[in-house]
């Protein structure tokens, strides 16, 4: 399955760790904010019940102390430099409108076969290189032949991969085709 592109007029930001670190915080404030109340209260009503109201103030900090430390484990299993490492390239293709369709369209008419028929265009975004799947249906093995050939000789595709062969219900063969496509 291919990575979509994000094609918003607003790129995609990712505010996990923002969020999660005004998550934490709060937490910070809360219990400093309860064990303050808790010293408030214990100051006020004269030292009657002082000693559960602190323990109960412990207990809280503890729990609280409890969920931030879960929190901070949680938000260092989750490695986001390979996410935003992606988005950035998506949004790099998308700004500077690398993936010309047209062209790669024209391109491809060059190097297809008379005999030979395009049923999907799917292009995928694997680290920093475009990788285009393609379904093609054929009457015979030669044309598939010639056109791997011909992506093979052409500057602007790498060297094409067949990935798998049927039998199309018209009594052709499809075949799905990878094959890298750079855009110069």
């Amino acid at each position: 399955m291919g990575d979509d592109l994000n094609l918003a007029t607003r790129p995609f930001v990712n505010t996990t760790v923002p969020t999660v670190a005004a998550v934490v915080i709060a937490l910070g404030i809360a219990v400093f904010t309860v064990v303050n109340i808790a010293v408030l209260l214990a100051a006020t009503a004269g030292g009657e019940g002082y000693e559960e109201q602190a323990s109960l103030a412990a207990e809280n900090c503890e729990r609280m102390e409890t969920d931030m430390a879960s929190v901070d484990r949680e938000l260092a299993r989750v490695d986001l430099d390979p996410l935003r490492e992606r988005i950035e390239f998506a949004n790099a293709l998308i700004e500077r409108r690398t993936l010309n369709w047209t062209q790669l369209f024209d391109r491809l008419e060059e190097l297809t076969p008379d005999r030979m028929r395009m049923l999907r265009i799917s292009p995928n975004v694997r680290g920093a290189e475009l990788v285009l799947s393609l379904r093609v249906e054929v009457t015979g093995g030669s044309e598939v032949r010639g056109f791997i050939e011909a992506l093979q000789r052409s500057p602007h595709f790498g060297s094409p991969l067949p990935r798998s062969q049927s039998t199309s219900p018209a009594g052709g063969q499809q075949w799905e085709l990878e094959v890298a496509y750079h855009n110069e």
